[in-house]
């Protein structure tokens, strides 16, 4: 029977077989609008199990646009993408937000990008794939990095990388090197801002931690400002009975192969201005103690006395005068760079009585001072105390 031979609407399912026509019963495009009732086929005349293909849909499917959704009262627009799995367990889901401010059209980009590359959009709605934007990251949340984790995993934070009321936690089990830097030779790293704020490195319980400032090979030095609050270096209290962690203050050791000095540990008061004092080096509720791995030496003409508690410092001297010229030399450990200043004080009863007669004075080079007895007369045990200050 030709379809020129069935009069339009003449077809129903009751002279159909089973009442029903399979796909195989029907040649590509061969049923149109004028073929069926009324031109129109609507969602209740097509069994849910028919599994139409889109080859018997006229205008295919990949020749028109495919509207998801239909408005308000009903889920947003969405596209579920099957996976290939004999068990389709899973799947992928597409979804319009519930509220879209105005009508937009995405348009992908023409290949898959570069790796680590991201989807950025013109604003028009044209996406791209880009490098990550170099700039401000802000952190609402606290953030940590670690386990092995490295700043490039994140991206790439040129300008900065600030936390908004959040914690940045650096952590690692092993070793983990941050660099913070402005990849500028003139830029500025800013760690904290104007109010009342902390920068905690540890916690202040067992363990060491380590700050380092520079390569300690470079020629740059290193500079700490601070504000008209003053600055204060803080260990804390120590646990009960325990006896507190001491601070220690290293310059930089002199490089090998040479007959260099090493670097000095300065500490300069602040200028005065106007009418008003210099600033001063206050040594507050505590003491000014002496020490060093290896004490100077000790040599008299008189072939007997000692040195105790001495260092290049500070220290006393015990010699006792045969009644004759003399003298008493200590040589420093370590050299000073110009003659220094040495000072006297009395520690017994016959150096201070005998002081005019022994007509003793001091000389000094750089690697050691000498007193010098000129014209001692009254034999006797002498004791010393001196002090060293070297000068500019």
């Amino acid at each position: 029977v030709g379809s020129d031979e069935i009069a339009t609407g003449a077809v129903t399912t009751d002279e159909i077989f089973d009442g029903t026509i399979a796909e195989v019963d029907l040649a590509d495009d061969a049923v149109t609008s004028v073929k069926i009732l009324d031109g129109e086929i609507v969602d209740a005349d097509v069994n849910t199990g028919a599994a139409i293909q889109g080859t018997k849909i006229s205008p295919n499917f990949g020749n028109q646009t495919v509207t998801i959704g239909t408005g308000a009262g009903t889920t947003a627009g969405t596209i579920v993408l099957h996976d290939a799995t004999a068990s389709d367990s899973y799947t992928t889901t597409l979804q319009a937000s519930a509220t879209v401010l105005a009508s937009f059209t995405l348009t992908l980009p023409a290949d898959d990008g570069d790796a680590n590359q991201v989807l950025t959009t013109d604003g028009s709605g044209s996406l791209s794939w880009t490098d990550p934007a170099a700039g401000w990251v802000d952190l609402t949340t606290d953030q940590t990095v670690g386990g092995g984790k490295t700043w490039s995993e994140l991206g790439t934070f040129d300008a900065g990388l600030t936390s908004i009321g959040a914690d940045v936690n650096l952590n690692s089990s092993s070793d983990f090197a941050t660099n913070i830097n402005t990849g500028s030779s003139t830029g500025t790293v800013t760690i904290g801002g104007t109010g009342n704020q902390s920068i905690a490195i540890g916690d202040n319980a067992s363990g060491t931690k380590i700050i380092t400032i520079g390569n300690n090979t470079g020629a740059t030095g290193v500079t700490v400002k601070y504000g008209s609050g003053g600055a204060t270096i803080n260990g804390g209290t120590a646990a009960a009975s325990t006896a507190g962690a001491n601070l220690s203050l290293t310059a930089q050791s002199s490089g090998a192969g040479g007959n260099d000095a090493g670097g000095d540990i300065i500490l300069t008061p602040g200028e005065n201005t106007g009418t008003g004092t210099q600033g001063r080096i206050i040594i507050q509720d505590g003491h000014i103690k002496s020490t060093q791995t290896n004490p100077p030496s000790y040599l008299s003409s008189y072939g007997n006395g000692s040195l105790s508690n001495a260092t290049d410092i500070a220290g006393r001297i015990d010699v006792t005068i045969a009644g004759a010229p003399g003298t008493a030399t200590v040589t420093f450990d370590k050299p000073y760079t110009t003659p220094p200043v040495v000072i006297l004080s009395y520690g017994n009863t016959n150096t201070a009585r005998y002081l005019y007669t022994d007509r003793v004075y001091v000389t000094s080079t750089t690697t050691s001072f000498t007193l010098n007895f000129s014209a001692s007369t009254n034999p006797g045990a002498r004791i010393y105390y001196y002090s060293v200050i070297e000068t500019q």
